[in-house]
Order: structure tokens, then C-alpha cells, then sequence
């Protein structure tokens, strides 16, 4: 997804994240120039101590899951605590990533997990180029919403 939307190419012998990877891309938006340094960090349980590492100073987050691999959604809740312990609340944008394959995944799980995170929700195909960048543009404008509600004056 990342490469699809920051490099606008799709590599079909996908390999795993190992650690992290980290992509800049500058974007306008409401005449605002943006630039996102996104953190592609590795989902494996045995990178949980170092993605924690990489929470620090985020101020979105999306997490992307494989609609044919349902147990891409098992430790979500486990990800989500250890993501707000380190950020608070930030915006994020649940992903299911390969809307152009037949899903394996309950719309049921879904939409409880969209209800119980009042998270946005995108489905996405990065093979097929659609709404990758939607989901990115989703997210950056929470985060913008979200600096210019700390810059506004209290009463």
C-alpha cells in the first residue's frame, strides 16, 4: 500500500517488513503543504518491543489488514492498547488491503471493530490502485483536524 501510494508502483512478490521502512512523501491539502514521513513498521509479534519504539511522536496510524487472511485481525486489540499507551489517541484508519480478492473475513468482525475504535474504515486494493490514496488522504486530514483543534483558543 505504501509503495502504491508514495512510489505509485505495485510489486507483486510482496516481503514482509522487517524492522521498519520509511517513505516521505510532500502532499497539498487545503493549500497546506504536508510533508508525511510514514513508518511501514513490521506486524510480526516478534517486533511488538521495537514497533513501540516507533509509536513515539506518531500522529496517525493506520492499520492495514489482508481481507483473505482473517488472522491479520487476531491481535488488533492488543496493537491498539499498546499504540494509544504510548500515543494517546491518535486518528486512526483501519485498512482491509486486497478488496479486489474475495474476502475470508466477517463484515461482522468489521464492523465491530470500526464501532468499538470509531475508526475510519477504507477497503483498498494497492495491485489495483483503489482508494490507496483516499486512505491516505483520510488520515492526513484527521491529523490536520486534529493540530488545528490544539491551536484554537479556549474560551
Amino acid at each position: 500500500m505504501v509503495g502504491r501510494y508514495v512510489y505509485d508502483s505495485f510489486e507483486g512478490d510482496y516481503l514482509a517488513t522487517i524492522g521498519t521502512d520509511i517513505h516521505v512523501k510532500k502532499i497539498h491539502i487545503d493549500d497546506v503543504l504536508v510533508k508525511l514521513v510514514i513508518w511501514d513498521i513490521a506486524g510480526q509479534d516478534s517486533f511488538a518491543q521495537l514497533r513501540k519504539a516507533y509509536y513515539q511522536n506518531a500522529a496517525g496510524a493506520f492499520f492495514v489488514f489482508d481481507r483473505t487472511r482473517p488472522e491479520t485481525l487476531d491481535r488488533i486489540d492488543d496493537w491498539i492498547s499498546t499504540l494509544y499507551s504510548v500515543t494517546s489517541t491518535i486518528p486512526v484508519v483501519l485498512v482491509e488491503n486486497k478488496c479486489d480478492l474475495k474476502s475470508k473475513t466477517s463484515k461482522d468482525l468489521i464492523n465491530g471493530i470500526v464501532n468499538k475504535y470509531a475508526f475510519d474504515y477504507v477497503q483498498t486494493s494497492a495491485k489495483e490502485d483503489t482508494n490507496v490514496e483516499q486512505a491516505f488522504m483520510r488520515l492526513t486530514k484527521r491529523i490536520l483536524d486534529k493540530a488545528r483543534e490544539k491551536e484554537m483558543p479556549t474560551a
